[in-house]
């Protein structure tokens, strides 16, 4: 076998991996939305509140978790 096919059959065998980690991910959040289990908001500012809200409890547990180190 050919360099260049053991390097396509990488690429495809990549590819294939990729695309049923992708094909899973939609899977769940079609069943999560189907079940209702997702947040709506009411304009791009109450989005951007709610992750930064998210973002400063993450990032104040990490810091928590460095000083305990």
């Amino acid at each position: 076998m050919s360099t260049h096919n053991v390097a396509l059959g990488n690429h495809q065998a990549e590819y294939r991996a990729r695309l049923k980690a992708l094909r899973e991910a939609a899977r769940i959040g079609i069943d999560d939305l189907k079940a209702g289990r997702y947040k709506a908001f009411d304009s791009f500012a109450d989005l951007d509140n709610y992750l930064d809200k998210i973002a400063d409890r993450v990032i104040a547990r990490h810091r928590t978790d460095q000083k305990r180190k």
